[in-house]
């Protein structure tokens, strides 16, 4: 923490700097408390209130993380309430839970799984479509479906869409190939080795890209490099060793426990069988 503290001082201001130096201001008024919440992916449901930033100071990005424990913690409930809505009494109780959720949104920030429910449906309607429904439309019905899924996202979001298109163009791109067997221009980009090398390390990029960054501004620093080379040489250079460092920490981290996680359900399927 020191060091990134040190490195922001040192270096030529950008928009974050001043975020992310309050941040560690934050870290270093209850430093045991940050540390607690963030090794336990935790951080994400304790209210500002109670401890100040806490979804972001140890690592940013790790706000995420702690949405999706949640998830993994409550999935299960919401999938048993979601296959039981034949029951009125059901129905009725997850209304009200989602009600609740939203309402005490306002009391956590991005790293509380609530504000997050938008995104975890679309991922539930998603699935449900793929699994039930899309082999009962032709080629036509689809493109109208995703055409007027894009356009509703458009009209209603506006810029903060960008996301939410990328996702209705890509997943019913993919629900048309499967259908006809053809490929597309966006299923032939996503199909390329390249890209899914880095589908594959992605999540490692994005865990480990800013501490990569925070030593390429201190290097950056230390060898006086005017603003435009600094850019380049930070940007560049963060980009390519975060490329290689998530290579490694995919085969030899993540690999060796997604297969440990899948060794593990196996075993749990068998007793229950």
């Amino acid at each position: 923490m020191n060091f990134t503290q040190e490195t922001l001082l040192s270096a030529d201001l950008s928009p974050g700097t001043d975020k992310r130096l309050l941040l560690i201001e934050s870290f270093y008024e209850r430093p045991l408390a940050h540390i607690l919440a963030h090794i336990t992916l935790l951080q994400g449901v304790i209210p500002n209130g109670m401890l100040k930033d806490a979804s972001y100071t140890v690592l940013g990005q790790a706000w995420s993380v702690s949405v999706e424990w949640q998830f993994y913690l409550v999935a299960p409930f919401i999938f048993f309430m979601l296959s039981n809505l034949g029951s009125r009494r059901n129905i009725y109780f997850t209304l009200f839970l989602s009600l609740a959720i939203i309402m005490v949104c306002k009391f956590f920030s991005s790293g509380f799984f609530g504000n997050s429910l938008g995104d975890f449906a679309i991922g539930f309607v998603s699935y449900f479509f793929y699994k039930h429904f899309h082999d009962k439309l032709n080629d036509l019905l689809i493109s109208v479906c995703g055409l007027s899924l894009t356009l509703i996202f458009i009209f209603v979001m506006k810029i903060d869409a960008i996301p939410y298109v990328i996702w209705t163009v890509t997943f019913f791109s993919i629900i048309k190939f499967y259908k006809s067997q053809r490929k597309n221009l966006l299923i032939y980009v996503l199909d390329n080795k390249i890209v899914l090398l880095l589908g594959r390390i992605s999540y490692s990029i994005y865990m480990i890209h800013m501490i990569v960054l925070i030593v390429f501004i201190r290097l950056s620093v230390i060898l006086q490099l005017s603003l435009f080379e600094s850019y380049l040489f930070v940007i560049l250079g963060a980009m390519l060793f975060s490329f290689l460092l998530s290579l490694i920490t995919y085969k030899f981290i993540e690999t060796p426990f997604i297969k440990l996680g899948k060794k593990i359900s196996s075993k749990a399927d068998f007793k229950e069988a």
